[in-house]
């Protein structure tokens, strides 16, 4: 399990990985990530590649832009980790016998206009498998 995450190109590393049989056939699976922002910067870069190009024909102020995205992709990662480290450490204080608490992102949080636009898997060869734009 744990390499089939770490496999993926925007993960950095498995801090922690844990399973629990619920039942005959049900498997509880919970993995603390450490995610590679520079790949997760890169694809998003791709995405906005030409957005970028439209802003400025300046290639030092491109790459400010670029400078920019990564700070920005950091802090989404940072504060978002932040975020559920406080709402985790609410619920012990509340409920201190509590002894795993598993939050995760809501998939309402992808945002319809960019599902799809940045890639989420590769092929056997190794290229990338994006959704066909429908607009």
């Amino acid at each position: 399990m744990k390499n089939i995450l770490e496999d993926r190109e925007e993960v950095d590393y498995v801090e922690d990985l844990k399973s629990e049989y619920i039942s005959s056939n049900t498997l509880k699976i919970a993995a603390t990530i450490k995610y590679d922002s520079e790949e997760i910067t890169h694809n998003i870069l791709e995405v906005l590649q030409e957005d970028i190009n439209k802003l400025t024909n300046d290639a030092a102020k491109r790459e400010q832009i670029k400078r920019l995205i990564h700070k920005s992709t950091e802090l989404v990662l940072t504060h978002t980790t932040e975020i559920i480290k406080e709402m985790e450490e609410d619920i012990r204080e509340e409920f201190p016998y509590v002894t795993e608490i598993d939050l995760e992102q809501s998939e309402k949080n992808i945002r319809k206009d960019y599902m799809g636009l940045i890639p989420l898997s590769t092929d056997e060869q190794g290229s990338e498998q994006r959704p066909v734009n429908k607009s």
